[in-house]
């Protein structure tokens, strides 16, 4: 590619913190232009304070750096922010709303992105050209191993099961090979890898694990999980879909339907996922995600009845969308910080409902079904 685009990562987390009693769902933003996170009210989608991460926010601290992916623990204790262009990992005491430890990782370049583990107990730090994936324990917030891959790693997603990760290659210099590495998590080894007919720039496992999807081109592509093969494209009629340049991916919480992204083009796609349904991997609809000239969509990320996008500007914003129906519809509009544009989504469950059937897999951070239950029943 001739432009390089940037990759920080908006992490929007809807949770509810324990030591606060009036505060409601909340929403961390990595703001990568301003070196600090937003905090928002999920409810009014409010600003209620931004969080100084590295000396672009505040100079009187020490630790450089640009916030690129923040990530919640599993009991919302704590956020982890990625840090590009540095080897830190910042962490934030969310009843505190201040960063409280830095920790040392191996040094990240460009793109640096944070994933915790389905079990809670790991979170793990990629970064686009560097082959080295930290590994972070969190109960003791320290760098406790690395994984090294033939070459950049970028976007991550796990097994439901938590015993595989899946790692994206070949974007914008991400990599030399286009295709998703298969990481044993057990052995921290890559056992394997899935060569994909374009570069990946995010990566989608099904709940039931059995496909996955790959955007970064001008398609979706289909992945076998069983096989480690590619074996289709999203189809739009009798040929497959063009984009002009997909981008974010995300389930719902069934399996049934998938969201893409198309970076450039700045719209939200629909893909029936239903193995049932004769209209299997077909694309059910495409709107328009709102963008200035010069802005543009870029991750999607998915709890029960909404779509969040997020859009890259000078500030941001993200935009929430009703996907009750097959035909997204956007229903609010609320600005962030400078060029804050991936996210992640840590959501309290509004009923029992939201944790069977794998849903607990989707909401973010909670260990196991029985841990989602838990905080319904609160």
């Amino acid at each position: 590619m001739s432009v390089r685009v940037i990759r920080v990562v908006l992490l929007i987390a809807l949770c509810c913190a324990v030591s606060r009693a009036a505060a409601a769902q909340e929403i961390y933003v990595a703001n990568f232009g301003d070196g600090d996170v937003s905090v928002l009210d999920a409810g009014t989608m409010a600003t209620v304070a931004r969080i100084p991460v590295t000396n672009v926010a505040d100079p009187a601290i020490d630790v450089s750096g640009y916030p690129s992916a923040v990530v919640f623990s599993a009991d919302h204790k704590l956020a982890f922010v990625a840090l590009s262009l540095a080897q830190h990992v910042a962490v934030i005491d969310t009843a505190k709303r201040r960063v409280i430890n830095y920790i040392d990782v191996q040094a990240v370049s460009f793109d640096a992105l944070v994933f915790l583990h389905p079990s809670g107990h790991k979170v793990y730090v990629t970064s686009c050209e560097n082959p080295t994936i930290s590994v972070i324990d969190v109960s003791t917030q320290t760098m406790t191993g690395t994984i090294a891959l033939p070459s950049g790693s970028y976007p991550m997603a796990f097994s439901p099961n938590g015993r595989t990760a899946y790692v994206g290659n070949g974007y914008a210099d991400c990599g030399a090979a286009n295709g998703i590495y298969r990481v044993g998590l057990s052995t921290g080894k890559a056992e394997g890898f899935i060569p994909t007919s374009g570069p990946v720039s995010d990566v989608a496992i099904s709940p039931d694990d059995r496909l996955a999807l790959a955007s970064g081109t001008n398609r979706v592509v289909v992945v076998d999980v069983a096989t480690s093969t590619e074996t289709a494209a999203v189809m739009c009629g009798l040929t497959p879909c063009t984009y002009v340049y997909s981008g974010g991916l995300a389930f719902n919480a069934a399996g049934t339907r998938a969201y893409v992204i198309d970076f450039q083009a700045n719209t939200l796609s629909t893909i029936n996922t239903d193995r049932l349904s004769p209209l299997y991997l077909q694309e059910l609809s495409r709107v328009p995600v709102f963008a200035e000239q010069g802005e543009n969509a870029w991750q999607v990320a998915v709890r029960q009845d909404r779509a969040i996008v997020a859009v890259m500007g000078f500030p941001g914003h993200v935009i929430s969308f009703d996907i009750s129906g097959d035909i997204p519809v956007a229903i609010s509009l609320d600005p962030v910080g400078t060029y804050a544009y991936e996210f992640d989504i840590w959501t309290r469950p509004t009923s029992e409902a939201d944790c069977k059937n794998l849903g607990w897999t989707t909401l973010g951070g909670y260990k196991n079904q029985g841990n989602c239950l838990n905080f319904a029943a609160d």
